[in-house]
């Protein structure tokens, strides 16, 4: 699957307080039963105690996910962003400088473990309303390799999703 889309599926499912608490981190000032989204917290993503340098946001009917604004860096986290990198991008991508590797977990890893416990109509949801994003399931690897290697083109990679 698409890694936009496991994203979206990791964050629309998983709070920060979920995962640091999977990975076995307490952070009680992300517990939602004691912060009111909007609050001002320490920022997960540095080892700051002294000043809160975050605030959290929670979901919305739109987008369901938490999201934490870092003062200090000046960027918006998602719950994804605690997880290591991605196997499915180049390791030097600025695509992956995302992940900050709190949680030893990858995003494939975390959204294998969503989807395959997902009842086929939330599935079938998720594919209805984020038609822009390729999902297609069991499409052959070796399609992208050949295609990488120069055996085949783009329109052969193209035909050969289309039918499968």
């Amino acid at each position: 699957m698409d890694l936009r889309f496991q994203l979206l599926i990791i964050d629309a499912y998983c709070t920060f307080t979920y995962l640091l608490e999977y990975r076995g981190i307490d952070y009680y000032d992300l517990d939602p039963s004691v912060y009111i989204p909007g609050d001002t917290v320490y920022c997960p993503f540095h080892e700051n105690t002294e000043t809160k340098a975050a605030k959290v946001y929670g979901g919305d009917e739109k987008n369901r996910s938490e999201k934490i604004y870092c003062f200090a860096e000046n960027k918006l986290y998602y719950p994804h962003s605690l997880l290591s990198p991605s196997k499915l991008v180049n390791v030097d991508s600025k695509y992956n400088t995302q992940f900050k590797g709190i949680v030893p977990y990858t995003p494939e890893y975390v959204f294998s473990a969503i989807w395959n416990h997902l009842p086929e109509c939330d599935k079938n949801y998720w594919k209805s309303v984020n038609p822009d994003i390729v999902v297609k399931e069991n499409v052959d690897d070796s399609i992208y390799d050949n295609y990488k290697s120069g055996k085949i083109s783009l329109f052969d990679v193209l035909e050969k999703i289309k039918n499968s």
